[in-house]
């Protein structure tokens, strides 16, 4: 998963021609792109966090090895 994924909850842009879809049809692929984005958002939301406050912890060990005090 790219981080435009995780971030947008959708991939980029194929350059779909969306003058040409009808409303219903429209409605439709709102209602089911919202239902999608919720399950990816719950599916990859906890292990980002995961990743982020791994990366930061490290972060934080490397600056305070650097910065160690007498």
């Amino acid at each position: 998963m790219t981080p435009y994924e995780v971030m947008f909850g959708k991939k980029s842009n194929n350059f779909e021609d969306w003058r040409t879809l009808n409303k219903n049809r429209m409605e439709e692929d709102l209602l089911y792109r919202a239902i999608e984005i919720r399950k990816t958002v719950e599916e990859v939301r906890p292990k980002a966090i995961e990743n982020i406050e791994a990366a930061q912890e490290k972060q934080k060990d490397l600056t305070n090895k650097r910065n160690k005090r007498i």
